[in-house]
C-alpha cells in the first residue's frame, strides 16, 4: 500500500469520545457522524453514571454504537453497579470501557478495575467486549511494572471468560512514547488490540488545559516545546504528523504490533474534528514531508 493508503487504513473504524453534556447538547448527530460510529461516553466525577446512560440512549436512537465508561470509584454500591449492568443489557450494549476513575477516594466498594472484574461476571449481562485504559506516558500513581501486571491480569480475564478485550489510551501528541509503550506491551506478551488516543482539532491553549486536567505529563511538555508563542497558543492544531508516524509504524511492524485503530478526543471541536477526519477518510488529502495536508 502507499503512504496514503496506510493512513486511510489506520483511520478505518476510528472511535470518538464525548461527554454526556456534549452528546446531549446535539439533538441529532447523523449529519456529522456515520451510521454505526463508535462513540465512547465518559463518566466524570462532576457527572453521574445516570447521565452517561441517558447520553447512551440518546445516541443509540440515532444508530450509533456506544461504549459507556464505568468508573470504579464512582460506583456507590453493589446494587448500583448491578442496576447499571442490567440497564446496559436492556439497551443491548455489548461493550464498556472500565476505568478506575480520576477521583482519589472511592464513593463505594470499588477502588480499581480489578475490583470490578472480581466482583461481577460481565458476560452474564450480555457484555462481549471489555475495553481498558492504556497509559503510553505512564501514570503518576502507578509504576510501569504495576501497569504491565494490571494489563496482563485484564488480558487473562478476557481470555478466561471468552470475551474480546482492548486497551484504549489517553490522548498523546507525539509518536515516540506511544511506540515505546507498544514495544513494552509486545515484550510482556500483552496482545490486546490497542486504540491510540489522539487529540482532535483545537488550539494549543485548549489542549494544554485538557492535558493538565488529565495529568498527561509528557504531552504537556511537548505542547510547551512546540507551541510556546502567543501565535501558536491560538493556532488550531491538527494531529496529521502523529497520524502519519503511527501509520508508518503500523506498516513496518504489522506482524507484531498490537496497534489497531485510533480514538479521537474532540475537546469541544466536534464539527471541526469530524469534518477533518471525514475528509481524510474520503481520500481528499495530499502527502507532505512527515505528514499530510487536508483540503
Amino acid at each position: 500500500m502507499s503512504d496514503k493508503d496506510d493512513i486511510i487504513d489506520l483511520l478505518d473504524d476510528f472511535s470518538i469520545e464525548l461527554t454526556p453534556k456534549i452528546a446531549l447538547s446535539h439533538q441529532d448527530l447523523r449529519s456529522l457522524l456515520k451510521k454505526g460510529q463508535r462513540i465512547y461516553i465518559t463518566c466524570l466525577p462532576e457527572s453521574s453514571i445516570a447521565h452517561t446512560l441517558e447520553a447512551c440512549m440518546h445516541l443509540l436512537k440515532q444508530g450509533f454504537k456506544v461504549i459507556p465508561h464505568i468508573a470504579a470509584r464512582s460506583i456507590e454500591s453493589d446494587e448500583q453497579l448491578g442496576g447499571v449492568l442490567k440497564r446496559l443489557q436492556h439497551l443491548n450494549i455489548k461493550e464498556v470501557l472500565l476505568i478506575a476513575g480520576v477521583q482519589k477516594i472511592p464513593k463505594g466498594p470499588y477502588s480499581s478495575v480489578r475490583d470490578l472484574l472480581l466482583a461481577y461476571d460481565f458476560a452474564s449481562y450480555g457484555i462481549t467486549n471489555l475495553s481498558f485504559a492504556g497509559h503510553p506516558e505512564g501514570s503518576l500513581d502507578i509504576s510501569l511494572q504495576a501497569l504491565m501486571q494490571a494489563a496482563q491480569f485484564k488480558q487473562n480475564y478476557v481470555q478466561t471468560h471468552q470475551l474480546s478485550g482492548s486497551l484504549t489510551t489517553q490522548f498523546c501528541f507525539e509518536a515516540q512514547p506511544i511506540i515505546h509503550w507498544l514495544e513494552l506491551l509486545h515484550q510482556n506478551n500483552i496482545q490486546l488490540p490497542v486504540y491510540i488516543g489522539v487529540a482532535g482539532l483545537a488550539s494549543t491553549t485548549t489542549l494544554l488545559n485538557y492535558a493538565k486536567a488529565c495529568g498527561v505529563g509528557s504531552s504537556i511538555n511537548y505542547l510547551l516545546r512546540h507551541g510556546a508563542s502567543v501565535k501558536n497558543l491560538l493556532h488550531l492544531r491538527t494531529p496529521d504528523k502523529l497520524i502519519f508516524q503511527l501509520a508508518s509504524y503500523k506498516k513496518q511492524q504489522r506482524e507484531t504490533t498490537s496497534l489497531s485503530r485510533l480514538h479521537f478526543y474532540p475537546f469541544g471541536g466536534l464539527s471541526e474534528t469530524m469534518n477533518w477526519l471525514n475528509t481524510i477518510c474520503a481520500g481528499h488529502f495530499t502527502m507532505i514531508k512527515n505528514g499530510l495536508h487536508v483540503g
